[in-house]
């Protein structure tokens, strides 16, 4: 790109310079012409003002210096010199000033002029006044080399500023294409200085929107893969565990099992897209929501999970509760983690409840263990320790704050309560 630019504006300054130096160049051929005639002219006519009248052959006639250093020649009416240095005999420009008619011409490498010489209205002569054609060609070739120089003096001043410029344009480029590279090697945080050329300095803006985009997008990707290797291992074991049991049972009884089956293979497909949806930060499902149907179907799971454990589930959730705009899948795979939570890492009985609390539908999931003994903050992503810190719970608050909801603990220690808060549909603005 630096040679390209360097190039370009090279050649249209070349361009440029030859197009007002042709015509320039030109113009002074002319002009110097017309002046060393005008020069000449004024020779002549000062010599004129010293011929005699009448001018004969034998007059002596005294012909003044010249500060051109012209040639200076006297004719008589007949045509012959009678002083001066010039042709013995009138050549055809002093023929022509004979005639009465001041004339010029370029002959025999000589520009000459010639001025006819009167007296009371009677043509007595002529003055011929010459100079050396490379005379002036030399003055010519003076001016055109002095333009030369400027010229290429101009081309050169063309080229650095070029050089220049080109260099300021491409270091930023090359920081683009640095940047570019890292990004595709993986690295998000790749820092764009301001180039202070306002075009580049949009690309290096979208380009680090973009970057911070691809990172948020890997980011999700990645969690994407976390949470789904989390969230699909119980219902995966739940589904293994009933098949096998159903292999077990008489042919007549295994329908309820492969019914059951069928359940957890939709449980399944519900957990994929809702951890799909998070991954791609695509709005859920999003309706007018009855909670208690939802947390009174799911309670048939979670006690069917407990009694496997020799423990109970308790659920406290009175009728009438206000509707609130939420993904029922979302919901429910909140819930479905924090009774996961407790079945694992809790102890005795699981309570489930849920309550309006100004203008706001709280649920609460309490257990009567230990509680959580570790102090770090247990949300925090692929954490493990003897309080179940863990990717369940980090999950469970990403998809309440997608809902708009707060996902919070109560108290860490024993009889542990996570609370999840929503505003109900009738304050929603």
């Amino acid at each position: 790109m630096r040679a390209r630019i360097v190039g370009t504006t090279v050649a249209v300054a070349a361009v440029a310079v030859l197009l007002l130096a042709i015509p320039l160049a030109l113009a002074v051929s002319a002009l110097y012409n017309d002046e060393t005639a005008q020069s000449l002219f004024a020779d002549a006519a000062n010599a004129a003002a010293s011929v005699p009248a009448p001018l004969l052959r034998g007059d002596v006639v005294e012909i003044p210096a010249t500060s051109s250093g012209a040639a200076i020649a006297v004719y008589t009416v007949d045509g012959t010199r009678v002083a001066g240095s010039g042709p013995a005999r009138a050549d055809p420009v002093t023929l022509a000033a004979l005639q009465g008619k001041p004339s010029t011409a370029k002959v025999s490498g000589e520009v000459s002029v010639a001025l006819p010489v009167g007296a009371q209205e009677s043509l007595v002569g002529a003055v011929r006044a010459a100079l050396p054609q490379s005379a002036v060609d030399d003055r010519i070739r003076g001016t055109w080399l002095v333009m030369t120089g400027v010229g290429a003096g101009a081309i050169l001043v063309a080229g650095l500023l070029a050089v220049w410029q080109a260099r300021r344009l491409s270091r930023p480029l090359d920081v683009l294409a640095m940047t570019a590279g890292r990004l595709g090697e993986g690295d998000f945080s790749a820092p764009t200085a301001p180039s202070k050329v306002k075009e580049i300095d949009t690309v290096m803006q979208v380009m680090q929107q973009t970057s911070e985009r691809l990172a948020g997008v890997l980011e999700r990707e990645r969690a994407f893969s976390a949470d789904a290797s989390h969230q699909l291992k119980t219902p995966l074991t739940a589904l293994r565990i009933r098949l096998e049991g159903a292999l077990m049972r008489p042919v007549d009884a295994r329908d309820a099992e492969i019914r059951g089956a069928v359940e957890e293979i939709d449980r399944l497909q519900a957990s994929v897209d809702d951890l799909l949806r998070l991954a791609r930060d695509v709005p859920g499902d999003r309706q007018s929501l009855d909670v208690t149907g939802l947390i009174t179907t799911s309670a048939i799971m979670w006690r069917s999970r407990l009694g496997g454990a020799g423990r109970h589930l308790e659920v406290q959730v009175p009728n009438g509760l206000s509707r609130i705009t939420i993904s029922e899948s979302a919901l429910r795979q909140i819930l479905d983690i924090l009774v996961d939570n407790a079945i694992k890492h809790g102890g005795g009985t699981v309570t489930v409840s849920a309550r309006e609390l100004q203008g706001g539908l709280i649920i609460d999931v309490a257990d009567e263990g230990a509680g959580v003994v570790d102090p770090q903050p247990i949300f925090e992503r692929r954490r493990s320790g003897g309080g179940g810190a863990g990717i369940g719970l980090a999950l469970a608050r990403s998809l309440a704050q997608a809902e708009q909801g707060r996902l919070t603990l109560l108290a860490r220690g024993p009889h542990p309560v996570f609370r999840l808060a929503f505003v109900v549909e009738d304050n929603q603005a």
